[in-house]
């Protein structure tokens, strides 16, 4: 009855008397009728939450003494029988089946999807797609002669292009023609391509792009990981936005994960600046290295804007100290003085801080965070895999406790920021 009382009520306000369909309800919804739009899928993302490697399943991966015996380990968890296709076991065989596994039950989740979750989990891939267009790009054009079957089984299965596209870079040769395809379907023609078109467009004169050519001649001239620094900013920028127009749950919790993830690169595109002219170079930290940092974020704007007066470690470390959070994982992480520390440097410190807040975009409900933290963690289970593979491989089985397990029961609360996390084994 309740519900019923709520359907009129929204539909009455649209001068329709009684209600008629899902269409007449608020896009995101609310505790009364989010589960009539997004129910399903939520309970989809929900059971694959349960499907993570436990601790005890981890602590028998532990005493694999091989990849056959990891494997037969995995039989018991939701991994079982990924591997049943392979002759040879290696640690890339590992990785692949395991990120395509996880790649086809998001596929699945966005099979099931509305509007606005379906647009949603769209965002989600775009992250994947521009991975991939930058390594065909980068590929195809400075190699023209690199195997393109190569070149497409590094693409991430997430972030999949139409099947035209793919059948073009597949049929690659070196041509004038050739270019102006390529550019234009693989670059202009995706779902991305505006946020290339917006940064390549900017570098032109007329603010105009004016074919392949030129686009070659842009690129070529880039350090590809300007572009993607550039590209990914754009996407982030674009992604918060929407995540904004959603309201209610979603715009706060995804928001809190898209603003960390915006001063993540903020201050890893910092730190990496320090050897080179954007970082070395007053006007260039002012002008250029800027211009890389999104426009969002918990450091924003007071902090970005104190960010071009970052030009050395010490700088850097000064500035975090005004950051509870930050300056901790940066007192912890940053390994200032011992470089060669095999327990992990700063990006492992990123991958131990966001894990908590992944895991904990789970806890609240009616809100569309657990699809995205989802596909985090599922990429840090694929990462834990391919560690252990790795550590068996190379007979390094003394490290192989260095792995970030999931959704840990014997994990403490905020323990990146506890020597001991960085230090166990």
């Amino acid at each position: 009855m309740y519900e019923e009382e709520v359907f009129k009520r929204k539909s009455s306000t649209k001068g329709m008397g009684a209600f008629q369909s899902v269409e007449d309800l608020d896009a995101h919804g609310d505790l009364s009728t989010f589960n009539i739009q997004d129910g399903f899928v939520e309970a989809i993302v929900r059971g694959y939450r349960k499907g993570f490697i436990t601790d005890a399943e981890y602590f028998q991966l532990r005493g694999a003494n091989s990849l056959s015996d990891v494997r037969l380990n995995l039989q018991d968890t939701d991994y079982v029988g990924f591997l049943d296709d392979e002759v040879e076991l290696t640690s890339s065989a590992f990785k692949e089946k395991a990120t395509l596994k996880f790649a086809t039950e998001f596929k699945y989740m966005r099979s099931q999807a509305n509007e606005p979750l379906a647009t949603f989990l769209d965002y989600i891939t775009y992250e994947y797609m521009i991975n991939n267009i930058i390594l065909i790009l980068e590929t195809m054009l400075q190699n023209p002669d690199s195997d393109t079957e190569a070149v497409m089984s590094r693409c991430h299965p997430l972030g999949q292009m139409s099947e035209r596209t793919m059948k073009l870079i597949a049929s690659f040769k070196n041509s004038k023609r050739a270019i102006d395809e390529l550019v234009q379907n693989v670059l202009v023609n995706t779902p991305v391509g505006k946020y290339f078109e917006q940064y390549l467009s900017s570098l032109t004169e007329n603010e105009r792009l004016r074919g392949g050519t030129e686009v070659k001649g842009i690129l070529d001239e880039k350090n590809y990981n300007v572009i993607e620094h550039h590209v990914m900013r754009l996407y982030l920028e674009d992604f918060y936005r929407f995540v904004q127009t959603l309201g209610g749950e979603t715009s706060e919790v995804m928001g809190n994960l898209l603003k960390v993830r915006a001063d993540q690169r903020s201050i890893n595109i910092v730190r990496n600046s320090f050897s080179w002219e954007l970082g070395t170079e007053r006007a260039k930290r002012e002008s250029d290295r800027q211009a890389l940092l999104p426009s969002f974020g918990m450091i924003y704007p007071q902090g970005t804007a104190l960010m071009k007066d970052v030009k050395k470690e010490a700088d850097l470390t000064a500035f975090l100290k005004k950051y509870k959070a930050y300056g901790r994982l940066w007192e912890v992480w940053a390994d200032l003085e011992n470089k060669d520390d095999d327990s992990g440097g700063l990006d492992d410190g990123w991958y131990h801080f966001m894990l908590e807040l992944y895991e904990t975009a789970f806890l609240g409900q009616c809100h569309y965070a657990p699809f995205y933290a989802f596909v985090k963690l599922k990429e840090q289970e694929v990462r834990n895999l391919v560690y252990i593979c790795e550590c068996i491989q190379q007979r390094q089985k003394d490290k192989i406790g260095l792995y970030i397990p999931i959704f840990s029961s014997n994990r403490g609360l905020m323990a990146w920021g506890k020597m001991e996390t960085k230090h166990r084994s």
